[in-house]
């Protein structure tokens, strides 16, 4: 009987010893089995406007976020989003390990991210290589067919193009242009198709601030042979303004100066100490100045405007239009001279102390020149040129009640403009 139990004993220990073997080699491959997953793609490259979903090699709850989302944006379905070019790494997080995939956005795309169009207008997307195409908008109001997207109202829409390539997604924003102006006034002339575009209050009389400078400087140049020679700028010229809160240049008296940096110096920085100087060296006297640019209002055709003063001090007699100021600008960028000076960005004066910067600067690369204006009546008020799809574009707006508003105003109208010239 002891002889049973001791080899019964036996027996189990060794079946105890192979099962224990055969667990020994099993759960490590179970282990690792259990643990793994992987994103399929662990490196993905993306245009702008191309769609892509992240997928799990098993289905698990998860987390996901990006590195940097300023350049790619991932949701809670692993869509990815492109932003603006650059590399990111979107981590996805479950109970059980980290996974990583590289992502890099290029700087091309085949269609703006954005479209921004009108009610009523068209925009036909590029297509790229691929055999298949298919499209889909969210919004009834926006349609495309066959790559044509129209907008029938205003509204937004997701707009899908999928090929047996790639999906791509783009947004596209239909609003009344001139609902969303916050400008009392807007001026927009295609000078190169010869037409006006957009027009609000454009023959309204308004005082025109600081943008009078443009006409006043063209008008100095017809008097100034050199404007490398020598220049004064006297300290009652700097005080007069400073005591009523104009703006100056920065220039002292005592300085060695050009007829150049009193020029740059009124149009880039809208300096009144640079016009009283010019003034006294030019035609003598403000009433004699006044004379000049109203012959030159008359010989352009601006008439339904009148000047008494080259800085743009409010005057009752002192007033111009959105359409009139379309016009001196035709005439004024025609002077090689006043073109070099309205198209710098930046101007450093000839004693070397002095850096003066335009105001086009704020308002885009698009802009070639700008001058801004503001008074208490005047508000807020720009006159500037910008170059859109090949086309020169003389854009006026005037009274908006901040600067944040008079630029807001021009970066809408060039958003729209970049889809409306074709």
């Amino acid at each position: 009987m002891k002889e049973h139990i001791v080899l019964k004993i036996i027996l189990i220990i060794i079946l105890a010893g192979l099962i224990g073997g055969s667990v020994y080699y099993q759960i490590p491959s179970q282990i690792i089995d259990y643990f793994t997953n992987e994103i399929v793609d662990k490196n993905v490259s993306l245009d702008l406007d191309e769609h892509y979903k992240l997928t799990l090699e098993k289905k698990e709850t998860f987390s996901a976020s990006s590195s940097n989302p300023g350049i790619v944006k991932v949701d809670g379905e692993l869509n990815l989003t492109p932003v603006k070019a650059g590399t990111a790494t979107i981590h996805v997080k479950t109970a059980k390990q980290d996974m990583t995939c590289d992502v890099t956005i290029n700087n091309s795309y085949l269609n703006p991210p954005k479209i921004y169009l009108e009610p009523g207008s068209t925009y036909t997307l590029k297509k790229d290589q691929g055999k298949k195409i298919t499209y889909s908008s969210n919004n009834k109001a926006i349609t495309v067919n066959n790559g044509v997207i129209k907008c029938n109202s205003t509204g937004t829409a997701t707009i899908q193009t999928v090929s047996d390539q790639k999906t791509y997604i783009n947004t596209v924003v239909s609003s009344n242009v001139m609902s969303l102006m916050k400008s009392q006034s807007v001026t927009v002339y295609d000078a190169t198709a010869k037409k006006y575009l957009y027009q609000k209050l454009s023959s309204n009389r308004m005082n025109p601030a600081s943008i009078t400078k443009i006409l006043t400087v063209y008008t100095f140049l017809q008097k100034i042979n050199n404007v490398n020679a020598k220049a004064t700028l006297l300290a009652n010229e700097v005080s007069q303004p400073q005591s009523t809160g104009a703006v100056v240049t920065g220039i002292n008296p005592s300085e060695s100066i050009t007829y150049n940096d009193l020029l740059h110096g009124a149009l880039l920085v809208s300096g009144a100490d640079a016009i009283l100087a010019l003034t006294r060296q030019t035609y003598g006297s403000t009433a004699a100045l006044a004379e000049a640019m109203n012959a030159n209002a008359r010989k352009f055709g601006m008439y339904n405007s009148h000047f008494t003063n080259g800085i743009g001090l409010t005057d009752a007699n002192h007033y111009t239009t959105g359409v009139d100021i379309t016009k001196l600008l035709n005439n004024a960028l025609k002077d090689p001279k006043f073109t070099k000076i309205f198209h710098s960005k930046k101007y450093t004066t000839s004693d070397g102390k002095h850096t003066f910067y335009s105001p086009s600067r704020s308002y885009g690369s698009q802009v070639l020149g700008a001058k801004n204006g503001l008074t208490n009546v005047a508000a807020n008020c720009v006159a500037l040129e910008a170059k859109v799809n090949k086309h020169i574009l003389y854009i006026t707006t005037m009274h908006a009640n901040t600067p944040a508003e008079r630029k807001a105003d021009i970066k809408t109208l060039i958003k729209y403009l970049k889809f409306k010239i074709q």
